[in-house]
């Protein structure tokens, strides 16, 4: 079977899927920091969208942490 060329984009695409699912698997295991670090490193263009958005998760995390403790 002959190699198939795979083109610049297909792979900058196929990194950045393995990226997100990588980072989604660390925020549900609530590791915001890590998956913040990781979207910034693959992402640094976008790396204050990303940190402003993530740190909204955290705080709504933590209220609603806050509020089931409170039940």
């Amino acid at each position: 079977m002959a190699d198939v060329p795979v083109s610049a984009p297909q792979t900058h695409v196929a990194q950045l899927e393995a990226t997100v699912r990588s980072a989604h698997a660390m925020l549900q295991a609530g590791l915001i920091g890590n998956a913040t670090s990781l979207l910034a490193a693959f992402l640094p263009e976008v790396q204050p969208n990303i940190v402003r958005a993530l740190t909204e998760i955290r705080s709504n995390l933590d209220r609603s942490l806050l509020n089931a403790e409170r039940r």
